[in-house]
């Protein structure tokens, strides 16, 4: 389902235009937080707009569960979506 976080959670609307017209997203992504030792403080969250409407709120990112490594977390990086 489009504005889904694909097996985490549906999204709160259904944005959709309709078919053939340009679809747009807009992610906001906050970066897990670590401590200097590496052990994980607060996992990434995501907000999701799909053609300026909200589909997922501050979500938590699911991804990450044990802790961080400062040379894997917080460089940039692609965000991969599934179908991409």
């Amino acid at each position: 389902m489009c504005g889904a976080l694909y097996g985490q959670a549906a999204p709160l609307v259904n944005a959709a235009r309709p078919p053939e017209e340009w679809q747009t997203y807009d992610i906001i992504f906050h970066a897990p937080k670590c401590d200097a030792s590496g052990a994980l403080l607060a996992r990434g969250r995501v907000t999701v707009l799909w053609n300026g409407v909200l589909v997922q709120d501050n979500r938590r990112d699911p991804g990450i569960r044990k802790g961080c490594a400062v040379d894997k977390i917080g460089g940039p990086r692609p965000l991969i979506a599934p179908g991409s």
